[in-house]
């Protein structure tokens, strides 16, 4: 339907005007769409690698747990933010607002839950020198963490829906995926919003204290070492076997600190935004801030996409399986068995009993 804008004798559609708002999210949408393919690809590695190739720890299970919500990330809230992009003023399914919001949450809440356990696991081995989480206690916590992280997070179910947007032409009225109209002038977002930023606060203060009390620790400990001296005498198979012990539990705390650190700054610029947002009113009013603000809401989706790097980085095994595993798949995809040509010298005798055929024949498989 059209209609009118009073200033003028242009006649405007609502697919004209969400066409207008969605170009202001196309570097958003180019953005979230390289993260997505990175992301898929990258936690597919670690997915396969970490669960078919590596054995089975309370460390393999932390880093398949994380792969696990940044998989779905990928899978599911980065494509539906990307509709939710391209249809700024039309988006009117609300299941799909329901999924993405719920998705978005639940596995960024899973992340920070797992980042905390395994910051304190990592604080039990490290500053205390007891032994690390078993292997069976680690699946079990991580399932109850899972629960726990949707459970906290479904609120966000009833909560999201479509949002009338008003829009500049008179009569004219757009749908978003936000918070549904019937909540959106109630007290409930706001005490939702407050408990999950509460949660995620506490969060942050385990997260610090731990790897900062670690830290000191490992530097303690180094500054010891060197001041000792001395060193006691024992079997060249003990030193190997502490060695390697040692080199193994600083790896192993060097990739979760590298992870919670890139967990923290892919937050930053979203959360700024949000509290910009509720503080002072701010809304952008030009085009190139509407376009930083829209890929900003969405730096979230940088610690799913490149955790991976990180496993790659700080384990060589799994980089090199993943290369091989890499080349394997595109050697497999260039052969095309249909086009594999095999060439048979045929002899007279054998050539005179297919009289339509040439001495040398060739068939494609």
């Amino acid at each position: 339907m059209k209609f009118s804008h009073d200033n003028n004798s242009r006649i405007y559609t609502l697919e004209e005007l969400n066409t207008k708002k969605a170009a202001f999210a196309s570097a958003s949408t180019t953005y979230m769409s390289v993260l997505m393919v990175v992301g898929l690809i990258g936690n597919f590695l670690v997915l396969y690698v970490y669960g078919k190739r590596f054995r089975s720890s309370a460390t393999n299970s932390f880093i398949l747990a994380l792969s696990t919500f940044d998989f779905i990330n990928c899978a599911i809230g980065i494509p539906t933010e990307i509709v939710d992009d391209q249809l700024p003023l039309m988006f009117n399914w609300e299941f799909g607002c329901k999924v993405l919001r719920f998705t978005s949450f639940f596995s960024s809440g899973g992340s920070c839950f797992t980042l905390v356990i395994i910051a304190l696991d990592r604080f039990q081995r490290v500053y205390l020198g007891k032994a690390q989480i078993e292997t069976g206690w680690a699946k079990t916590v991580i399932v109850l963490e899972t629960a726990v992280a949707a459970l906290a997070v479904s609120p966000i179910l009833e909560l999201a829906g479509i949002d009338t947007q008003s829009t500049d032409v008179p009569y004219i009225n757009g749908t978003d995926c936000a918070i549904m109209d019937e909540y959106k002038k109630t007290k409930w977002p706001i005490i939702y919003f407050t408990y999950l930023s509460g949660m995620i606060a506490i969060s942050l203060v385990i997260l610090v204290i731990a790897y900062t009390m670690i830290g000191l620790t490992v530097k303690d400990r180094l500054g010891r070492k060197l001041a000792k001296g001395t060193t006691v005498v024992r079997t060249a198979d003990d030193l190997g076997r502490e060695q390697q012990r040692r080199i193994k539990t600083g790896q192993t705390t060097k990739t979760f600190f590298m992870v919670t650190c890139l967990f923290i700054i892919s937050y930053i610029p979203c959360t700024m935004i949000q509290l910009l947002r509720a503080l002072t009113g701010f809304e952008p009013h030009t085009a190139r801030t509407e376009m930083l603000v829209n890929v900003g809401l969405r730096s979230y989706f940088l610690a799913n996409a490149f955790n991976p790097f990180i496993y790659g980085y700080c384990n060589s095994k799994f980089r090199e399986i993943s290369v091989k595993l890499l080349v394997n798949i595109q050697v497999n995809l260039m052969e095309d068995t249909r086009t594999k040509a095999r060439v048979y010298s045929l002899t007279d005798a054998e050539a005179s009993r297919y009289p339509n055929m040439s001495v040398t024949g060739s068939y494609y498989q």
